[in-house]
């Protein structure tokens, strides 16, 4: 091999070496970082620290009576502010059954504040946390929307944690306001390995789009590897009004 073809090389291997590193050291065995959620409805308690980042993702899908089925992809990268705020920017494409093209359904900004010390120790067994957000619907430009959420945590025992989260919705420049109620309980099984259950349900206030309020329940499965964190689950409808069920993957992972 001549000199030139050595100089070209020596790139393509550190490169190479680089990229090995990097999925080693993120397979390695970890303390689990902030930031993870063990609920797939319910806002949990639990944010970044200062100058964290982590990527985050949902896929939802909705089966819904009037065969109007929905896919839903979330993402946001979150930035930890201080050890108590953090910061997502997320936005939302929708595959509404019967549509040829996944389009672009909204962006926003949402700002999430931990009434609690992060160490955990310190805290105690209960943790508040509100979060508010702004979106913009792409659809309507004419309308955005405001979420507000407060959050209570408590981790009664070690392995052990529940949360409850009343939220409100509402949209400026439409006739939709709409309460929403969540509950979870998740229990740890093998090292980071999750059970839990939820419950999600939504009493519509005001709507000119025939939505109607419902309750659903269901089962969720968490696990969290190192800078990885994952959460899935279905829910199924408790009333006339749900949706024949809906089900969510959650996964996130922090830089």
């Amino acid at each position: 091999m001549g000199p030139k073809g050595h100089e070209m090389k020596q790139p393509i291997l550190r490169l190479a070496a680089l990229l090995l590193l990097a999925v080693v050291s993120a397979l390695l065995p970890q303390q689990a970082f902030a930031g993870r959620r063990p609920f797939m409805w319910v806002w949990d308690s639990e944010v970044l620290g200062e100058r964290g980042v982590e990527l985050e993702q949902w896929v939802t899908e909705r089966n819904l009576k009037n065969s109007q089925d929905s896919t839903a992809i979330w993402f946001a990268p979150v930035l930890g502010i201080t050890d108590q705020l953090e910061l997502a920017l997320p936005f939302e494409w929708v595959h509404r059954q019967g549509k040829d093209a996944t389009q672009l359904d909204w962006y926003g900004a949402e700002l999430r504040w931990r009434l609690a010390p992060a160490d955990k120790l310190e805290a105690g067994p209960w943790a508040p946390l509100v979060r508010l957000a702004v979106q913009r619907p792409v659809r309507d430009r004419d309308v955005y929307r405001v979420e507000a959420n407060a959050v209570l945590s408590w981790d009664p025992a070690e392995r052990w944690h529940a949360t409850a989260d009343l939220g409100l919705r509402h949209h400026f420049g439409a006739d939709e306001s709409q309460v929403t109620y969540a509950a979870g309980v998740s229990a740890r099984l093998l090292g980071e390995l999750r059970l839990g259950a939820e419950w999600f349900g939504r009493h519509v206030l005001v709507s000119t789009d025939g939505l109607s309020s419902f309750n659903m329940v269901g089962p969720n499965l968490g696990w969290t590897h190192g800078r990885l964190w994952v959460t899935a689950g279905w829910m199924v409808g408790l009333d006339q009004g749900s949706p024949n069920g809906m089900g969510r993957l959650l996964w996130a992972i922090a830089f």
